[in-house]
């Protein structure tokens, strides 16, 4: 079994560019192999605290380390790296590439990496995508799935390489009630097996009992 991540983030403020008042996140930590559920108004920064977790965004000011890295402090090249190697990731707005279909878009993360899948890993994969429904569209391009098949190919995704931090934002947002339970208790299982981290940012109250706990954001935590 691999070894969650811990994440730990200090004083964090983020201010985009033309925004009057930044985002600020005071603490948040997160121990090795939990499974933590982010709540919080809109506009209160879950979506932007995820993007520095994951090196998307390099915060203004703040500490975001991610084991023994502050991924804060690394480089772009670097950044992008350790994403591959260490977090799947979720994206609200899916981010499949349209000209791949499900599978490469699966098997995008470890050709970044020079490499293709093992036989164990398409192994994996497909059984992931049995699990979600999405077995049968394995061929299909981005634009021929509706909304809830993006979500399911996404999230096959994100656990192609095992990571070792699955980052989720709104996993569950476009899926129906059964669906969306099927693609959590894919991703709890998977952190099961391998040990990951999961953290989550949702506004689905139904789900937040499978969490470990819940943290809130608050619109103005300063």
């Amino acid at each position: 079994m691999n070894t969650g991540a811990s994440v730990k983030v200090r004083d964090l403020i983020h201010r985009y560019v033309g925004q009057e008042e930044p985002i600020r996140v005071s603490g948040l930590d997160v121990h090795s192999g939990e499974k933590v559920a982010i709540t919080g108004p809109s506009g209160c920064g879950k979506t932007t605290l995820l993007s520095c977790i994951a090196g998307i965004l390099v915060p203004t000011a703040g500490e975001v380390t991610i084991g023994e890295t502050r991924i804060d402090q690394l480089g772009e090249s670097d950044r992008r790296k350790f994403r591959r190697e260490e977090i799947g990731l979720v994206f609200q707005e899916f981010e499949l590439l349209e000209h791949l279909d499900v599978r490469e878009n699966a098997y995008l993360p470890l050709w970044l990496d020079g490499r293709e899948p093992s036989a164990e890993e398409q192994e994996k994969f497909v059984g992931r995508a049995k699990r979600c429904g999405i077995s049968d569209l394995l061929q299909r391009k981005p634009r021929a799935l509706s909304q809830g098949e993006r979500q399911r190919a996404a999230v096959c995704r994100a656990l192609m390489t095992s990571p070792s931090l699955v980052l989720a934002d709104e996993p569950t947002g476009s899926l129906d009630a059964n669906s969306g339970q099927v693609v959590l208790d894919l991703i709890f299982e998977e952190a099961e097996i391998t040990g990951a981290t999961v953290i989550v940012v949702t506004h689905d109250a139904t789900i937040l009992g499978g969490f470990d706990r819940v943290e809130t954001i608050e619109e103005d935590p300063s």
